[in-house]
């Protein structure tokens, strides 16, 4: 069930939906609600907005990652070694074709991991022209969701967030965490750019979007496209089918005036909970990638 929401932020409401639906038929690995939706609501950080000419440099894009065992997850169980790093497709623009590195142009990248003590802050910081890593080593003690944001600033001193809702198990349960991906993070306008959400729920949910150009929608995945240049912070909010549990997530996408020579980021789907036994790395997906946002 894909709805359009209303153009108006909510923070912390959940809200009754009283506007037609267009029914879609997705395939998903569990069931969404299909009468309450939460919006993600405005944190009053709005796009960075540059102009993107000549004289004016361009703003990263920014996806944060958990990798454990080699892949990308939303869900690891407890004492789980993990590492926290920007992805693939998190980059300055200005630098793409003039780096081999990965995360070209990126120096320094700044967590925030929220645990049940309190905000733990974790950064890696590169000399501009090297290729050290940008990821941190995290281990996660107690069960639990772990929102973690992610900024990313690059040599021109330009920043870009991303957040997202890791979820640590004690290996019996089945939900887990939240994140998004767009693809690709750098676009231009009115070129599509396609959106899905990685959220377990057993029990279902619904998942709504802002694309911070004041465009709302709902859906576990599609395309949306923008008609100005800019950087965007997408954010997005996983609800249980109860309303009780919200999870949340978000990227920054850039939109571009002029063709960028690029290659093409390596992108995988991120790997869903994990189950009880020593193999705990099954993949799951939400499902078919249709394009369901009307632009």
């Amino acid at each position: 069930m894909i709805r359009m929401l209303p153009n108006t932020k909510v923070l912390g409401l959940v809200v009754s939906l009283l506007v037609p639906v267009t029914v879609t038929q997705v395939v998903t690995a569990c069931n969404q609600a299909s009468y309450h939706v939460r919006l993600p609501g405005s944190d009053g950080n709005p796009p960075q907005n540059l102009g993107n000419g000549d004289t004016q440099p361009v703003a990263p894009t920014a996806r944060v990652e958990v990798i454990f065992n080699n892949g990308s997850v939303t869900t690891v169980v407890t004492d789980s070694a993990t590492s926290v790093q920007p992805s693939n497709d998190t980059l300055s623009p200005s630098f793409v074709g003039t780096s081999n590195c990965a995360n070209p142009g990126i120096v320094r990248a700044d967590y925030t991991i929220k645990t049940p003590e309190g905000d733990v802050p974790l950064s890696a910081v590169r000399a501009p022209g090297s290729c050290d890593a940008l990821s941190v080593p995290y281990t996660f003690k107690k069960v639990g969701d772990y929102p973690i944001t992610m900024i990313v600033t690059d040599e021109n001193n330009l920043t870009a967030l991303a957040t997202m809702t890791l979820t640590v198990i004690d290996g019996s349960k089945k939900d887990g965490g939240f994140t998004i991906a767009a693809v690709p993070m750098l676009s231009q306008p009115t070129k599509p750019i396609a959106f899905t959400g990685y959220c377990y729920m057993a029990a279902g949910f619904t998942i709504s979007w802002d694309f911070g150009d004041g465009t709302t929608a709902a859906g576990i995945s599609g395309n949306h496209a923008y008609n100005d240049v800019g950087q965007y912070l997408v954010k997005a909010a996983c609800t249980s089918a109860d309303g009780k549990t919200v999870k949340t997530a978000s990227v920054s996408v850039v939109v571009i005036s002029s063709d960028v020579g690029m290659p093409s980021p390596t992108y995988g789907a991120p790997m869903g909970p994990p189950t009880p036994g020593p193999s705990q790395s099954p993949f799951q997906s939400p499902g078919q990638r249709p394009s369901i946002f009307p632009n």
